[in-house]
């Protein structure tokens, strides 16, 4: 769903309970576009309300904001090359 990622807007996520997690990322003018990373839950029965993670990339010159599914964002254990 396009929508901008403040304040209520982020309701175009398909989490249940989402929250922002973090503070939201202001890239430069430049580039025009601000990420806010989303966690909540997914609803479907299938995914048994397990935890979830989804990114909003607001355009601030279109106004619009993409929500899309983020889960592979954070890894669950730190890679042996990570410092």
């Amino acid at each position: 769903m396009a929508r901008r990622c403040s304040g209520p807007a982020w309701r175009g996520s398909s989490l249940s309970h989402e929250r922002p997690a973090g503070e939201r990322v202001d890239f430069d003018e430049a580039v025009g576009y601000a990420a806010l990373r989303l966690v909540g839950r997914y609803p479907q029965p299938h995914m048994k309300h397990r935890p979830g993670r989804e990114l909003c990339l607001s355009d601030k010159r279109t106004r619009t904001a993409p929500v899309t599914a983020a889960d592979q964002l954070l890894l669950k254990k730190p890679c042996a090359a990570c410092p």
